[in-house]
């Protein structure tokens, strides 16, 4: 096997030589035989890059099948359960306003975490285009602000925003928006009643911005974070005993990748968990 340096950049050559002895003793000859490997050794590089990435997409299909196998049917169960109730006449209106609570965050977990597989499963989809624009972050920032301000008023949360006006991101906005919503979610989730979410965004420098979403809650042990972000089936449950899977993370994670943004984390347990995003302002 021989490396040879060309003006394309180094290439991969197979040599083959063999020495042919005539019957005559002056008469000798050898023949060299070179075939470049370059392109088969790429592809079969490629090859192996691709049934790697199939493979932890099977496993990931599998993982997602799961969640919806158990953390979707077991919400529209009780609700078909609860209504065929009222239906017979089996328990009264006193009964059903007391069972009201709990049924509305379980449709409501339930719509979060069909919004996420659905995102999720679209964007995985070969042809799929991300439309990437320049956009105002700061009219996103106040529009999932107040989408989530019903949420944290049950839970008596304090939702502080320093975000300056006119802050332009440039990426797709709608992955954006889940992204934040997942986020904010999550804080209200794992908060404790009178807790407090900040949000900071600030320009980082002339081609991105950051963002921090920071909460005062229960916060993630170490070794759940690592975890998190690989789309584990993680059944966890918030300070009120809202469901979570973890899949929002995944979702959040593939979603700042596809945009040229970043996401980390950092948590202490019994002091709150600050997530931390980097979007660029321009294309890249």
């Amino acid at each position: 096997m021989l490396f040879i340096e060309t003006t394309d950049g180094l290439c991969e050559v197979e040599a083959d030589i063999r020495i042919i002895n005539a019957l005559e003793p002056n008469r000798r000859a050898t023949i060299i035989k070179l075939q470049d490997l370059t392109d088969l050794r790429i592809e079969a590089v490629k090859s192996k890059q691709q049934a790697d990435e199939l493979q932890t997409l099977n496993a990931l299909k599998d993982r997602i099948f799961s969640i919806m196998a158990h953390d979707l049917r077991g919400p529209l169960l009780n609700l078909s359960e609860v209504l065929k109730m009222i239906t017979n006449n089996m328990i009264s209106l006193e009964e059903f306003k007391m069972l009201s609570p709990t049924l509305t965050k379980d449709i409501a977990y339930t719509t979060d975490l069909l919004e996420n597989i659905l995102h999720w499963s679209r964007s995985q989809l070969n042809g799929y285009g991300i439309n990437k624009e320049t956009f105002d972050f700061t009219t996103l920032v106040n529009s999932e602000v107040n989408y989530h301000l019903t949420a944290a008023t049950v839970k008596k949360i304090k939702i502080v925003q320093s975000v300056p006006p006119l802050l332009f991101a440039y990426a797709d906005r709608v992955m954006m928006q889940i992204v934040l919503r997942n986020l904010i979610t999550n804080a209200i989730k794992f908060c404790n009643i009178g807790c407090q979410i900040d949000i900071y965004v600030a320009e980082q420098n002339n081609d991105s911005i950051s963002v921090c979403i920071k909460d005062n809650g229960v916060g993630i042990p170490k070794e759940t974070i690592k975890r998190l972000f690989n789309g584990e089936h993680l059944s966890s449950r918030g300070t009120q005993n809202e469901k979570g899977t973890g899949l929002g993370l995944m979702v959040c994670r593939d979603f700042m990748e596809r945009n040229m943004g970043t996401i980390t984390v950092k948590s202490n347990v019994g002091t709150g968990t600050a997530f931390y995003l980097s979007l660029p302002t321009r294309e890249l």
